[in-house]
């Protein structure tokens, strides 16, 4: 394959200098050189090195060898070579980047909103507490300002919560199996907040406490680092004791829960949605609506009227009789910082008496996260098919083209 033409890894054959990315053409650097240099900063497979320049297609040298990048460092892992180390190939890059996560833990600054994401697993010894014995227990955790034990629980001053959740109730035992996740919205760190773990007994008229117990957040949070690097979430686990809100104080409570603590970021999202190009016919008076969801939005055919997994949209004005729409609206939106989640924008067609939609773009939230606090991003990408619609003709030729920033979300007044 001699001579100019498409680029590719590696040049076949040729003469004279040419770059390491021409599948055809002239120059040096071939597929099967002794290469010197560098590729993207990673290892090879065998010989000296991968990179730039290099010598001829007839065989002088192999492959190259996995070696350093300009600055030493060594890239995803080796398959084979000298300097191949302990890391072989990209699942064990992968495990390396989540080992380093997990060193050397940040504190969060006070003031740092976060969601906490508490698993309740079960519990032991629990009281017989019913009038004909046995219990019925759940278990709510509440975010509260002030430690609770200076006011005995102050369990019943709930309109105190910042944030709360509870398990379902399990009904005759004492040793239940909840496993239940909880999600506490809306955190906030600092040495004045407090976790109120409580333990009730349900009833249909009163529920009954039986015990609780507080933790300073800065405890709750002690040695846990948000990192959106990480499939999931580093937990700590938690053996709750409870001091006993039972009228007969005499009763030993012994009961313990089994639980675990993690947490994500709560981030301020910019959005600046800037204009779409070549749109189908069907899109005459377009607009763009976009939603940040909790699960992927492909999965399930679309609904105008947004479902229990859209956790914030807005959308832009609609403009009247153009293919070419510029936007240029600019949108914030507070929420956890869950590389699981996605921000869609969908494309609709505002009629007189119907709302047509179109078709949508999607972006992974961990794309958003694991950008550097602060650094725009910029997107132009094409429209594809929303699910349980026709795709319009022409609608992959249609593209949007937007912005998106996050920051930490901190209450600077704390």
């Amino acid at each position: 394959m001699k001579g100019k033409g498409m680029k590719g890894w590696g040049e076949d054959k040729g003469e004279g200098k040419g770059k390491f990315m021409d599948w055809k053409g002239a120059g040096k650097g071939e597929m099967k050189g002794e290469m010197k240099g560098e590729m993207f900063g990673k290892k090879g497979f065998k010989g000296e090195a991968m990179g730039k320049g290099g010598k001829d297609a007839k065989g002088k040298g192999k492959l190259g060898k996995l070696g350093k990048d300009a600055k030493g460092k060594k890239g995803w892992g080796a398959w084979q070579g000298e300097e191949a180390g302990e890391a072989t190939g990209v699942a064990a890059a992968v495990e390396k980047v989540e080992e380093e996560a997990e060193k050397d833990p940040e504190k969060p600054e006070d003031g740092t909103k976060f969601s906490l994401l508490v698993y309740v697993k079960s519990g032991l010894d629990l009281p017989s507490v019913n009038t004909f014995g046995g219990c019925d227990p759940f278990i709510e955790v509440r975010l509260v300002r002030g430690d609770p034990a200076k006011k005995g629980g102050d369990i019943d001053n709930d309109g105190a919560s910042l944030a709360k959740a509870q398990t379902k109730h399990i009904e005759g035992t004492q040793t239940p199996e909840w496993n239940q996740n909880l999600t506490l919205k809306k955190c906030e760190y600092g040495a004045d907040f407090f976790v109120n773990i409580i333990l009730w007994d349900y009833n249909v008229t009163k529920n009954l406490p039986i015990g609780y117990q507080s933790i300073c957040v800065t405890d709750v949070l002690d040695g846990l680092v948000y990192n959106p690097k990480l499939k999931e979430q580093k937990k700590k686990d938690h053996v709750a004791k409870f001091e006993t809100l039972l009228k007969d104080k005499s009763l030993a409570l012994n009961a313990t829960v089994n639980m675990a603590f993690s947490y994500l970021e709560v981030h301020k999202i910019k959005i600046n949605i800037q204009k779409a190009a070549r749109l189908p016919k069907v899109a005459e008076d377009p607009y763009i609506e976009a939603r940040i969801c909790s699960s992927d939005p492909r999965t399930k055919p679309f609904e105008k009227t947004p479902p229990s997994n859209v956790l914030w949209n807005n959308k832009t004005k609609t403009k009247k009789g153009t293919y070419e729409p510029v936007y240029d609206e600019k949108f914030d939106a507070s929420v956890a910082a869950d590389p699981s989640y996605f921000v869609q924008f969908i494309l609709q067609s505002e009629g007189t008496l119907v709302t047509t939609p179109i078709g949508q773009v999607i972006v992974p939230f961990k794309t958003i996260c694991n950008a550097p606090v602060g650094e725009v991003k910029d997107f132009t990408l094409v429209f594809e098919k929303l699910a349980g619609y026709d795709e319009p003709q022409s609608l992959s030729k249609s593209s949007l083209a937007f912005t998106i920033t996050h920051s930490l979300d901190i209450n600077k007044s704390t």
